[in-house]
């Protein structure tokens, strides 16, 4: 990932998205790893580069994949169903912490699919530069989600037993304190991104040790973008 405009504020862009991978890992190994980089643009017989900015690398397919004992699956079209229950119920609270809802199953859209030698099927998210979190100013929510702003939040996972889900939210609630700490403590974000990240962050919290809004937030609302991406 790399920032193609080249201000303050699009570098904090570039910032929040490599946040949103490594809050993905702190959760679970079953996501893409990154590294930061700076990257400098120059033009010959220039003396100083036309742009210096910060950029990320991510682990390839193939890299991810074997680390999780398995192998990349490219199929036309693919289920949720088929999936692996716990792993798409995590990731699919994941992305509506971080807001984002530019994801699809089906197609794969800013998925990639793995299948394990344990013969599970896993669905690893990438590609979070729409989500809530980053707030980039050219994101828009999917067409068929009825939301004003990335800034809402939308749950997109599929219908499953309020237990599956208590567990993943136990989880999550555990990994409360390290992942408001990642955020408090990272060096390459100012101090608004910073204060609005863990605001933004808190307001998922909240809701996650509230039942009833657990019930109308998450768990009335799953399937309700089964086919579409």
């Amino acid at each position: 990932m790399i920032n193609c405009r080249y201000s303050e504020a699009d570098e904090q862009l570039v910032v929040l998205e490599y946040l949103a991978y490594e809050l993905y890992n702190l959760l679970t190994e079953e996501s893409f790893r990154v590294k930061p980089a700076s990257v400098q643009f120059v033009t010959p017989g220039k003396k100083r580069a036309d742009m210096d900015g910060k950029a990320f690398f991510i682990e390839s397919e193939k890299e991810m994949a074997s680390r999780l004992d398995g192998r990349p699956l490219k199929p036309r079209i693919i289920s949720p169903k088929i999936m692996d229950t716990l792993a798409f119920a995590r990731m699919s609270v994941f992305q509506y912490m971080i807001g984002n809802t530019d994801w699809g199953v089906y197609t794969r859209h800013n998925l990639k699919v793995v299948g394990t030698t344990d013969s599970r099927i896993i669905p690893v998210p990438y590609d979070f530069d729409y989500a809530g979190l980053v707030a980039a100013d050219y994101a828009v929510p999917s067409q068929d989600i009825k939301v004003n702003s990335v800034r809402e939040r939308y749950f997109l996972g599929m219908c499953q037993s309020a237990e599956l889900y208590q567990q993943i939210i136990d989880e999550f609630l555990a990994k409360k304190d390290q992942i408001l700490a990642h955020c408090e403590n990272n060096p390459d974000l100012s101090f608004g991104s910073r204060k609005d990240a863990m605001a933004y962050l808190e307001d998922f919290f909240a809701i996650l040790k509230d039942s009833e809004k657990v019930k109308k937030e998450l768990l009335e609302k799953c399937n309700r973008r089964v086919r579409t991406d």
